[in-house]
């Protein structure tokens, strides 16, 4: 609570979304998500690809327009980045792509836990 506190109190236009990803079997579903006027239904979450998922959220641009992803493994043979990020204006739309290699390189479906940060 704290830093989140903190964050927005040094930068008062930015949106602070916490929160995990739990894969299970394969089905990714978002859990313990927090942050300001977080409304929940705005947030989702798309499996793409063997070790891909796409988070979504509506109405998250601040004003300078900066998106930024990070995100931690919840194992110690796994891998975690956020590699793409972006803005779609008509559909006021922030997307963020995660993806997760295992400690072979090789792609695959792991929980995560993760902070948009949009400033």
């Amino acid at each position: 609570m704290g830093l989140r506190n903190g964050l927005t109190r040094l930068m008062p236009t930015a949106k602070v979304i916490f929160g995990s990803v739990l894969d299970t079997a394969g089905t990714p579903t978002l859990q313990q998500l927090s942050g300001d006027q977080l409304d929940q239904a705005c947030v989702s979450i798309t499996d793409t690809a063997t070790g891909v998922y796409d988070i979504a959220v509506t109405n998250f641009r601040s004003g300078n327009g900066y998106l930024f992803g990070y995100a931690t493994s919840r194992t110690i043979s796994t891998f975690v980045s956020c590699t793409a990020k972006a803005y779609t204006a008509s559909t006021d739309t922030a997307t963020f792509t995660f993806k997760i290699e295992d400690d072979a390189s090789s792609a695959t479906d792991s929980s995560f836990d993760f902070i948009l940060v949009a400033c």
